[in-house]
């Protein structure tokens, strides 16, 4: 089993790193964005706009949060796919389970769009701002939080694909999904900038420490506050594994029963 999830992972690795079409147009889409942010936050900061860092800190904080967000696998759109056409059902006489299968060639994808990504939003960071972020012990741990970070993304997107099971179709659920990361996670504004109400709100969501509480190393947050988002992305890992397995056993009887 050891040998066929590897393979999985690897023909995911080398079918997205080289899918050049698709990472050349979100690789313009991303400098698009960091160019049309450096000049906000620039003009921001010369007219005195009260922000919890500098211009430059602020779009280094933008490059994370948007390396995570745009690695991302699209993995809900298969396993939708997966059930309605019937591969799904099929996959119970496999010895591979299904999850591992959908959840090795994700971890497959995110690795191949991680470096990509952050190369191209580093070179143009740098070409922006002219420098690294100031803090680089901080900054180097979050480089570490973020394939976790990834990890608990792709599991909790899994979850959303399981959805179709009684949903048929997942990709509304996954629009609240993404919206709701977009926003709870503080992909463009940092959630210090956000009312305490808020951020009271996105404390108990997924969202805060898969986004923000790992690019927060770039604004200057301490390492034990680093540790402990460390902590809370390993606790909602586990939490988004549990419900993607309870998901997966809810399909498997209603596929004894014959109901689907």
């Amino acid at each position: 089993m050891l040998r066929t999830v590897k393979s999985l992972f690897w023909i995911a690795f080398r079918s997205e790193l080289f899918n050049a079409p698709q990472m050349l147009s979100q690789s313009v889409f991303f400098v698009l964005i960091l160019v049309v942010f450096n000049f906000l936050w620039t003009q921001g900061a010369q007219s005195g706009l009260p922000m919890p860092a500098s211009a430059r800190e602020m779009l280094w904080y933008l490059v994370l949060t948007e390396v995570v967000t745009l690695s991302l696998a699209a993995v809900h759109r298969d396993i939708e796919s997966d059930l309605q056409k019937g591969r799904m059902a099929a996959a119970l006489l496999r010895p591979t389970h299904y999850l591992s299968v959908v959840c090795w060639q994700g971890a497959g994808t995110f690795f191949a769009r991680i470096p990509v990504f952050g190369l191209v939003g580093s070179v143009t960071a740098l070409a922006l701002t002219g420098g690294w972020p100031d803090r680089g012990v901080e900054s180097l741990l979050a480089l570490l939080l973020a394939p976790l970070a990834c990890g608990v993304l792709l599991i909790l997107v899994t979850s959303v694909g399981l959805s179709a099971v009684w949903l048929r179709e997942c990709s509304p659920l996954y629009w609240v999904f993404q919206k709701s990361l977009f926003v709870f996670g503080g992909l463009m504004l940092p959630l210090s900038m956000y009312p305490d109400w808020f951020q009271s709100l996105a404390a108990v969501l997924p969202f805060k420490p898969v986004l923000y509480g790992v690019a927060q190393a770039i604004l200057g947050a301490p390492i034990t506050v680093l540790l402990w988002n460390a902590v809370s992305l390993v606790i909602w890992f586990v939490a988004g594994l549990a419900l993607a397995h309870w998901l997966h056993g809810r399909f498997v009887r209603k596929v004894l029963r014959g109901e689907i």
